[in-house]
């Protein structure tokens, strides 16, 4: 659950974010506007990367803005902005490993992890498969893998791709 406090973001002398309030109950949620409509803002202000000129964020209890970004990922909040340019020569599976070794989980799970992220989000690919050789659709559902490796509490994925939420049901398989 996150609940969002009068939440304002100010880029200069532009208001991104004016005094922002809802609550967004546990499982899957969403955010639908207009371009400028500040919902990238909203999902930087949850990462870290953007600080609120005054409100409040708390998920599943814990104060977010109190919390450095860095901590935040390993507290379990992970996200994916707009799609990341892989290098398109590596595997597929080449960083998650390094995305788990941020998460709060032990090292004795990676391979599972990762397997279980790839099961997770439907990708019909072998984690071993160049990046280069995987349709648009595939290379985003590779960034939505690489979101939930290391079981987060909070994936954040802003533009995520088009059916993702259909392909699976948002529970993790166990």
């Amino acid at each position: 659950m996150i609940e969002v406090d009068g939440l304002t973001v100010r880029y200069g002398g532009v208001t991104s974010l004016d005094a922002m309030s809802l609550t967004f109950e546990q499982g899957t949620c969403g955010l639908i506007g207009p371009n400028g409509a500040g919902k990238t803002t909203f999902f930087n202000v949850l990462s870290g990367f953007v600080r609120p000129a005054a409100g409040a964020v708390r998920a599943f209890g814990v104060d977010l803005l109190s919390m450095a970004h860095y901590r935040r990922a390993r507290w379990g909040c992970a996200g994916r902005s707009r799609p990341s340019r892989p290098s398109r020569s590596c595997p597929c599976s080449t960083t998650w490993p390094m995305v788990h070794e941020h998460s709060r989980l032990g090292g004795a799970s990676r391979r599972a992890d990762v397997l279980d992220a790839i099961t997770f989000i439907g990708l019909d690919a072998d984690p071993e498969t160049k990046v280069r050789t995987l349709g648009v659709g595939q290379r985003r559902l590779v960034e939505v893998a690489r979101a939930v490796v290391g079981r987060p509490r909070l994936v954040l994925l802003d533009e995520p791709p088009p059916g993702c939420r259909t392909r699976r049901r948002a529970t993790w398989p166990r």
